[in-house]
């Protein structure tokens, strides 16, 4: 079952987008990264489930609809750059 986020589309806080706040974000994020950096197993689904265990979701969904922004962005920039590499030939 999805959580239930209350967005606000409002504000120009992206913390308060996502209904959280800067300070919160950071609380959980270092003890998240605490947590893992002492923790001997270092694979990415390790840091996972602590952030499972550890971060609210919305949290996480902020994190993760930043990181596919920023893919998208990437991937509009290198389209565009092949296409105008085409033109140039």
């Amino acid at each position: 079952m999805k959580e239930q986020i209350q967005f606000n589309h409002d504000t120009d806080s992206i913390a308060s987008a996502f209904g959280t706040t800067s300070d919160i974000i950071a609380s959980q994020l270092t003890e998240s990264i605490k947590k893992f950096m002492n923790d001997d197993r270092s694979k990415v689904s390790v840091l996972g489930e602590i952030m499972h265990n550890n971060v609210d979701y919305n949290i996480i969904l902020l994190l993760a609809t930043e990181r596919a922004e920023e893919l998208s962005v990437n991937a509009a920039k290198s389209t565009l750059e092949k296409i105008l590499d085409k033109l140039e030939d």
